[in-house]
């Protein structure tokens, strides 16, 4: 539309301006496409410049805008564009660091970061013709919308349904607690998947997640409500090295798994979900976040009674203030905490019966850093197992910390907390 205008025409700028109207409104399109993205924590930064400066070539064109609206050709070649011009080259620069970063990777793309025509169409940008500005604004779109293609590869795709399939489109966490629902009817099992080591059965139907965490930290990752056998395992960097696998987390007549590990900051972890010995796959509930009950602070809260729980405590830490009970070896190891504050004064019944290791069961009153102890047990009746009745006021919280005994490991809790029959 714009080549079939005279130079001197007043209606080239306007026709100008309804075509970087357009290329505006495909920035808006890739821009919020580029926010949508959960980049991993070692691109994030690349992701975040590339945001920034594709945000920067839509704010600079629109501003062109007004400067071309009513005005001929020649009037607008005289106008200075510095502003598109810096965006464009920032934009450029943060494209081929993300290049240079899947380089690396050996992610096989190409995001066409300088366009057909490179940098120098975009250095000449209006200055020369107004044709010129529309060119290099349709350039940018170009250069954007590969960006998008790039993070979520077309070429690459798995060959079953689920997104990530395949280890090398694993579903980028960037940050915990993360929940995710797949329907992994149509995921496969790729020839180079590794063998979980806690079945012995090959499994099927494997989708993948990476996680690298900035800083060192207790996990928990748990495929809890999905409708399907499940095996989880855990590896760390592009080695695979087996850090964690569970195929049934209570027992053989419970199809999800759970795992707790601990991860070191700047390293990847790749987490495996299957299907368990070649079964139907199914809808997939996948959890990955820090163990709640590990820290008085995030303390599990009870609703309600009766209260029974299975937790996972393999990870669980002693932390330097937590309190010292009067049964037991000094702080005890391991300890999880949970807390009840009833509607009501009762008496209330705590066990750890059905616990695959030795506990100590306390109660306590208070703040953290200054607390009471209401009442303590060791063993129940000669069992490793804990268990206690306490009288609980109306509107008191108390917590409830299980501790593995002296030095020894924690493991699979079982908890039950309900009202005293005594």
């Amino acid at each position: 539309a714009v080549e079939d205008l005279d130079d001197d025409d007043e209606q080239f700028g306007d026709t100008l301006a309804e075509v970087l109207e357009r290329t505006v409104e495909n920035l808006d399109d890739t821009i919020g496409q580029l926010d949508d993205l959960n980049p991993p924590g070692d691109v994030s930064d690349l992701h975040d410049d590339l945001l920034q400066a594709a945000e920067d070539v839509r704010d600079a064109t629109d501003d062109l805008i007004s400067e071309a609206e009513g005005r001929s050709a020649e009037e607008i070649s005289d106008v200075e564009t510095p502003d598109l011009d810096d965006a464009n080259d920032d934009f450029e620069d943060a494209c081929l660091e993300l290049q240079e970063y899947a380089d690396d990777v050996d992610i096989d793309v190409d995001l066409n970061c300088e366009g057909d025509e490179g940098e120098e169409s975009g250095e000449e940008t209006v200055e020369e013709s107004p044709e010129e500005s529309e060119e290099t604004a349709e350039e940018t779109v170009e250069e954007v919308e590969p960006t998008v293609e790039a993070t979520e590869p077309e070429e690459s795709a798995p060959s079953g349904d689920a997104p990530n399939d395949l280890l090398e489109n694993a579903a980028f966490i960037a940050e915990v607690p993360f929940s995710d629902t797949v329907d992994t009817t149509g995921a496969t099992v790729d020839e180079t998947d590794p063998q979980p080591s806690c079945t012995t059965l090959e499994v099927s139907s494997s989708v993948w997640f990476i996680y690298q965490p900035n800083e060192t930290v207790p996990l928990v990752a748990d495929t809890f409500g999905s409708d399907y056998d499940t095996v989880i395992a855990v590896y760390e960097s592009t080695a695979l090295t087996e850090v964690a696998c569970n195929d049934d987390f209570t027992g053989a007549d419970d199809t999800t798994s759970s795992v707790n590990f601990t991860a070191q900051a700047g390293s990847d972890y790749f987490i495996q979900v299957s299907a368990y010995s070649g079964r139907s796959a199914g809808v997939l509930q996948f959890f990955l976040g820090t163990p709640d009950s590990d820290e008085i602070d995030g303390a599990t809260f009870i609703p309600a009674l009766p209260f029974e729980t299975t937790y996972n405590a393999t990870t669980a830490t002693t932390a330097a203030d937590d309190p010292t009970p009067s049964c037991g070896i000094g702080q005890n190891s391991g300890s999880v905490w949970f807390a009840v504050t009833p509607d009501r004064s009762l008496g209330v019944f705590v066990e750890t019966l059905g616990s695959d290791y030795d506990t100590i069961l306390t109660i306590w009153t208070g703040t953290p850093g200054a607390l009471t102890e209401v009442a303590c047990n060791d063993d129940l009746d000669g069992d490793p197992a804990a268990g206690l009745v306490f009288d609980a006021q109306e509107g008191v919280q108390y917590y409830i910390e299980v501790a593995a005994y002296s030095s020894n490991a924690p493991g699979i809790l079982e908890l039950l907390v309900r009202e005293s029959t005594q």
